[in-house]
Order: structure tokens, then sequence, then C-alpha cells
């Protein structure tokens, strides 16, 4: 007799614990010395100019300390070429980027910043090696190297899209947002296409926090239209019509967050982080939804809201606090696979020290599915059955979750284009399951 999922799936706590995991810090490579043309080091960064309509100039940038030197003595030795060295450089570049944090990216990038310091000794000009220094030094959290060579690769070209993105991205960094706009304003100008939208999103940025919140609304909508699937642009775009009061346009657009951040979550639930960005969706709906409700009630003298509504307004408050509900309700699901996905590593070195107990891959399967990982759900019912072929349950329960995963994919392929999908999508599968649907149940509750 089949058991309803209810009946075997593990209860769960709705406790979220976020965990924020810190990198040792990479040594800064040291620096080079500035070409003649350079200003001296350790003065102050110069302030930008003014924006239109400022009565007041903005606050310079504290005096930064000289980059640290990078070895660069070497330069191109006999034998080689400058392309050969820069081509050795992207290509530890590349790798680095291929690694995960830690200690093997961190001699990758060190190999990449050697060969093109090698090439900046030979030709102090080669802006192509002062940008590769200048991009990795960011990349590595070292923003005053960063700073340092973009600002004489614009000493060279002053429209450089990369050096003046990568100066605004200083800027923005260490929230100098008025010093960061006039760098952005250059980079949209000279922005290939490939890299527009983002550039309009860093210099919506810039206007926004410097309060031009008019240039950064039409210069976040310029990024929507070029990236409309990109969540950071959604959700800079929702906080911005939020600011300016437009409640109603940010309501739409909170939705359209949510579905964006839905379909990134999609055959990607054992991401973290795409799932607490999901999360971070229906967060900022209920502040705009909130903002909403408080639009529609009386003001005391002080100009706070009170519990009081504006006369007629009844009906369409108790829509938005109906709305406000379901929102919150909507994240339930989503509290309950981040709890699910910090236990899953122990669960996982369980079943490792345990010599792979087939009752741990059990709790790690139900687990699994309850996450909507069903891969994961598949591929532990299967190593089950090579420890235990005679295991009953267990090659039931497969079966069982490979029909429901077929299902879904015949489900899928009589969607429309673009349909958003419902609930959040499985991992190991192509398509997600219908919202609210449950997977046939695994029977019982031991192997």
């Amino acid at each position: 007799m089949m058991m309803r999922a209810s009946q075997w799936l593990l209860p769960t706590t709705l406790l979220v614990c976020i965990a924020y995991s810190q990198t040792t810090p990479v040594p800064a490579p040291p620096a080079v010395q500035p070409p003649p043309s350079a200003a001296p080091t350790g003065t102050a960064i110069p302030s930008a100019p003014p924006l239109p309509g400022e009565s007041q100039p903005p606050t310079p940038a504290p005096a930064i300390q000289a980059p640290q030197e990078i070895p660069n003595d070497q330069g191109i030795l006999p034998g080689q070429t400058v392309d050969q060295v820069m081509q050795e450089g992207m290509a530890f570049r590349a790798q680095a980027e291929a690694e995960p944090p830690g200690q093997k990216q961190t001699i990758y990038y060190a190999e990449a910043v050697k060969r093109f310091a090698q090439v900046y000794s030979s030709d102090p000009t080669n802006v192509e090696a002062m940008l590769q220094i200048g991009e990795i030094s960011m990349l590595r959290n070292d923003t005053i190297n960063g700073r340092e060579y973009f600002a004489r690769v614009i000493r060279i070209e002053g429209k450089n899209f990369r050096a003046n993105r990568g100066m605004g991205e200083f800027y923005l960094l260490t929230r100098y947002f008025r010093q960061a706009v006039p760098f952005l304003e250059v980079a949209v100008e000279a922005a290939p296409a490939d890299r527009l939208g983002e550039t309009y999103r860093m210099l919506a940025a810039g206007y926004y926090e410097t309060r031009y919140f008019e240039k950064a609304l039409v210069t976040i909508n310029k990024a929507y239209e070029l990236m409309p699937n990109n969540a950071l642009v959604a959700d800079y775009r929702t906080r911005v019509l939020l600011t300016m009061v437009k409640l109603e346009d940010a309501r739409i657009a909170a939705s359209d967050l949510i579905e964006i951040t839905r379909r990134a979550v999609a055959g990607k639930a054992h991401d973290k982080e795409l799932v607490k960005q999901h999360m971070r969706a229906f967060d900022l709906k209920v502040d705009v939804l909130t903002a909403f409700h408080n639009s529609l009630h009386l003001k005391n003298a002080k100009n706070e809201v009170t519990d009081q509504p504006l006369p007629g307004k009844e009906q369409e408050i108790a829509k938005v606090l109906n709305e406000i509900v379901e929102t919150r309700v909507g994240q339930l699901p989503i509290i309950n696979t981040l709890a699910l996905l910090d236990v899953v590593p122990l669960a996982q070195k369980a079943i490792q020290y345990s010599g792979g107990n087939p009752e741990y891959m059990w709790t790690l399967a139900k687990i699994c599915v309850e996450a909507r990982l069903f891969g994961d759900a598949m591929g532990l019912l299967e190593k089950i059955l090579q420890v235990d072929p005679q295991n009953q349950k267990a090659r039931e329960a497969l079966a069982q979750l490979q029909a429901e995963v077929q299902a879904m994919q015949a489900g899928a392929a009589q969607q429309p284009p673009g349909a958003a999908p419902g609930g959040q999508p499985p991992t190991g599968a192509p398509a997600p399951r219908p919202a609210g649907a449950a997977p046939q149940p695994m029977p019982g509750s031991r192997p």
C-alpha cells in the first residue's frame, strides 16, 4: 500500500542558519615604480567634479597608501616574446577563475600577475598588461593596486572602457559614489554591447547613492531592457522604484523579481546562494507591500502612519494585507529548503564515516526529496541497491521517483515557451514540478 508523501518525508525545523565564510586575504603584489607622468603616490585621490545641480563639491576621498610592489624587475627574458608572456598570463588567470577561492587560485593569480608585470616592466605603456594587473587586483580584493593600474591606463587612454569601469567599481566599493559617477559615465559611452547592461546597473547605483533618483531610474531601466532576466538588475530596479514611492510599479517589479529568481533556482536547488537570492526577493516584495499598505492610512501631525484607514480604502487595505500573507506563506518552502541544505553536509559525513550505511543513505535520500534534489535522491537509492540488491523498499522508491521525474519532463514539454515554473524545481531534472505537487511517496521509513 502506497503511503502519502507526508508519511515518509522528514519533519524539518524552519530555521535558517546563515554562515558567513571568510577567505584568507591574498598578499597584495608589490608596486612598480610609476612612470614619469604618474602623480606621486600617497597623495589624495582627486575629487570627481560636481554633478549637475550640486551646490557643494563632493567630499574628497582621503589619501591612499602607495600600491605595494609587484615583482617586475625581470622583464621579458631572452627567447620570449610579449605575446607569449601575455598568453601565459591569460592562461593562468583563466585557471584561477576556474578554481574556488583557496590556495590554488591564489597561486594561479600570482603567476598571472608575474607574467603581466614582466610585460609592463619591459613596456610601461602596454595597456593590456596594466588592465590585466588592475582587474586581477580587484578580483583579489586588492583595490589599491587595482585603482593604481586603472589610473595609469586612463593617463594613456582616457576613454578606455575597462579602466573607467574599474575605477568606477573601485569608488563604488569604497563608497565614494560621486567619484564613481564620472568614470562610469565614460564607461557607458565606451562599453561593448555585452557589457553595457551591467555597466548601466553600476552607473545607476552611483546615481542612486548620490540621490539623483530620476537619473538612477532612467539608467536602471536601460539596464533592465538589456538584461530583463538578471536578478541583480531587477532587484535594484525594484528598490529604486520603492525609494521614489512609485508603489504600483514597484509592486509589479517585485513580483517580476520573484519569478526571475525562481527561474534562476530552477534545476539548482542545491545552490544555497541562489536559494537565498530567491528568499530576498520575497522579502523585498513584503517591503513594497508594506509601503503600499502604509500609504492607505492617515498620518498624524508628525507625519507618522496611524492605524486609521483613509476613507473608502478598507477593501484595498484588505487586499494588500492578504497579499502580504500569501507572500510570507510562499517563503515557507524556501525556508524549509535552506534548513535542509544546512543538514545535507552532516548527513553526507555520517554516510562517509559509517562506510556507506544504507540506513543513513535512506535518511539523506528523504532529505533530498524534501529539498527537491531529485537527482541526488535517485543516486542515493541506486547506491542502496548496490549495497543491498534485495532491498525492495529502495527499489520501489527509485521506480516511483523516476516516474515522477519523467512526468515532470512531459508536463514541462507541454508548457508554452517562457512560462514561469511553479514552486521550487528539482536538481537533476530538466523541468520543475507543478506548484504544490508532491512526489510519489517512497514506501516505508527504513530500507
